[in-house]
């Protein structure tokens, strides 16, 4: 099969004028597009690419806020059309550090009551902070490499503080960046963080922080079950609240099967990243108003060893007759 699969292939590179299959890689310009026509035209798909020289490539430059439209109007309100918000602004941000520039830091806050869609903040870069009083739906922030988020609360048509909330794998894989979350969060957020920092003020629907290598995360409500799965690095913090059933048998509970976690109450080396992660939570409730919440999570740093527990690898993952899914 396979040597037959090799002559039919020779002869088609003949037919193309080439010597080796090898010169067929990245010639989208010999494609011709047969069937489907009537569907979906990929002429943009098969034109052929410019290459430059590397380090005479040209390079766009960011002022203030790249040409995402919505970017460009904060005051518009995000809806779940609007997907990917952040991601342009961040690739053109480090094409433009990768070329050796300056590029200028990216502010928004959106109007209140925006639920953003998709992929918010994907891959997310140094210099872009983003505020959405409302929510933001799947994959928020996956992938980043940097930058600030905070999904906030916003008041109903009854002036009462609802949502904040973030849908499935709320930071999935991210590497830097600190993002805040004030109402509670689908499942798996937070698997795969390997440096980020993130901050949880509601509850989570189960297995958040499976395979975490690196980073920090502090969750204020209900963890879920089944979290830290295959976790080998970073840490996480979770709210110590017998009176709302979060003792620590409870919080043992929460823990999967199989994980090769330690719980225990914070010490002294612990108090500096948590005080830190607060401290921005804080900060971001009070620029939005909510002064007593802000009140009310500051004073939970007045007893860490009471109001904290903390989750950290106690073992090497080497058993793989272990299944950490």
């Amino acid at each position: 099969f396979f040597a037959a699969l090799q002559i039919e292939l020779s002869r088609i590179a003949t037919a193309l004028g080439v010597r080796a299959t090898a010169d067929l890689v990245g010639r989208a310009d010999l494609l011709v597009q047969t069937r489907g026509t009537a569907l979906v035209d990929l002429t943009r798909l098969l034109e052929p690419v410019e290459w430059s020289p590397p380090g005479r490539r040209d390079v766009r430059i960011v002022a203030g806020v790249a040409a995402e439209t919505v970017m460009a109007d904060a005051e518009q309100a995000l809806a779940a059309g609007h997907r990917f918000v952040g991601t342009e602004t961040s690739g053109a941000i480090a094409r433009v550090r990768i070329a050796g520039a300056a590029a200028d830091p990216v502010a928004s806050t959106f109007r209140e009551g925006s639920v953003a869609g998709n992929g918010f903040a994907a891959y997310a870069t140094d210099g872009v902070a983003l505020t959405v009083r409302g929510g933001a739906q799947d994959g928020a922030a996956k992938t980043a490499l940097g930058g600030a988020v905070a999904i906030l609360k916003a008041r109903n048509g009854r002036g009462q503080l609802v949502d904040g909330a973030v849908g499935k794998c709320f930071a999935y894989g991210a590497q830097r960046g600190r993002f805040l979350v004030q109402g509670g969060a689908d499942a798996r957020a937070a698997i795969r963080l390997s440096g980020a920092e993130v901050v949880f003020g509601g509850d989570l629907r189960g297995f958040a922080f499976e395979y975490m290598t690196g980073g920090a995360a502090v969750v204020l409500g209900d963890p879920g079950r089944w979290i830290c799965s295959g976790m080998s690095g970073g840490v996480v913090y979770l709210r110590h609240d017998p009176a709302r059933g979060l003792d620590d048998a409870a919080l043992h509970d929460r823990l999967a099967k199989g994980a090769k976690v330690h719980l225990r109450a914070p010490r002294d080396e612990d108090l500096p990243a948590l005080g830190d992660l607060l401290a921005s939570y804080v900060d971001a409730l009070q620029d939005s108003g909510q002064a007593d919440a802000a009140t009310a999570v500051g004073a939970l740093l007045a007893d860490p060893a009471s109001n904290f527990r903390v989750v950290r690898p106690g073992a090497e993952i080497t058993d793989q007759t272990i299944s950490t899914e």
